[in-house]
């Protein structure tokens, strides 16, 4: 699939490499034990009421960042609630920046022993969400390439952090 990353130190490293050469989505998860995903509805929080994110699929992104996001908070790691978000702005060269948030709480529940799993796709075997800029959906169930895990200080270090 791609070379030998075993003299970079850090999960997050990894994936950046991986990112940089834009042939790849990412899919961050709790589970170890995804190589193979299906499409599945989608659920977004709003004012604290469930809604339906699109139509079922499997997501990812070409980020790797959100991903990381994604397989660190949650329920397993942040047992006592968890809230995060990922959106994009463009800056002033108008280039699209990644902004990510988490919940105080959620953060302060993650130990050095919380991980997570970021999944590698084919990028090919993906389209972009019309609605979404480094979003990336599959209609149809998709095997991983790869994964690897990431920790807490992989998180990336411009997450912003708000109360409830």
């Amino acid at each position: 699939m791609y070379e030998s990353m075993e003299n970079i130190a850090s999960g997050r490293e990894q994936l950046q490499k991986l990112e940089s050469e834009d042939k790849y989505v990412f899919h961050g998860s709790e589970n170890p034990n995804l190589d193979y995903l299906e499409p599945r509805q989608g659920y977004n929080y709003k004012n604290g009421i469930q809604e339906l994110d699109g139509e079922p699929a499997v997501f990812a992104s070409n980020k790797a960042d959100y991903a990381i996001l994604m397989a660190l908070i949650n329920k397993y790691n942040c047992p006592n609630g968890y809230s995060s978000s990922a959106g994009t702005v463009d800056n002033e060269k108008g280039d699209i920046v990644l902004q990510l948030c988490a919940r105080k709480d959620s953060i302060e529940q993650l130990t050095e022993e919380s991980s997570g799993f970021v999944y590698i796709f084919d990028k090919n075997q993906f389209v972009p969400r019309e609605d979404r800029r480094v979003e990336f959906v599959s209609k149809i169930p998709v095997s991983s390439l790869n994964k690897i895990k990431v920790t807490k200080k992989d998180l990336p270090p411009y997450v912003e952090v708000f109360e409830k």
